[in-house]
């Protein structure tokens, strides 16, 4: 179905979308990204526009690859959100409003859709 909707809208991405497993599971993957983001309450979070233009400042570029973790209601507990953090994954933050997890993915497939599109200067 995300194949049939990114042909619809002519996208040039493809998101994908994992099944559920815990943070450390994921951390152990070793998967690299450009840009590796975490939505979270905790403090020092920054909205993705941001590390996205600092990718840019940094790199010439926009990032070829982006991935954004997405916690359980209520958030990651204290030491998954260390972990996560230690891992060099920079926090971002969804806004004032909090999100169902499933509703949070979908705001960050659309949020990141409309930053890796806004021309940079």
């Amino acid at each position: 179905m995300a194949i049939e909707s990114i042909k619809q809208c002519a996208s040039s991405w493809i998101p994908i979308i994992d099944h559920l497993i815990i943070p450390r599971e994921f951390l152990d993957r070793h998967e690299q990204f450009d840009l590796p983001m975490v939505a979270s309450f905790q403090g020092n979070t920054r909205h993705p526009r941001e590390f996205i233009t600092d990718h840019v400042q940094e790199q010439g570029r926009l990032p070829e690859s982006l991935a954004v973790r997405i916690g359980p209601e209520g958030d990651f507990s204290p030491s998954e959100v260390n972990d996560i953090l230690s891992a060099g994954i920079h926090p971002v933050t969804l806004g004032q409003v909090i999100l169902r997890s499933e509703t949070a993915a979908l705001y960050c497939l659309s949020v990141l859709n409309y930053e890796m599109q806004v021309p940079r200067s």
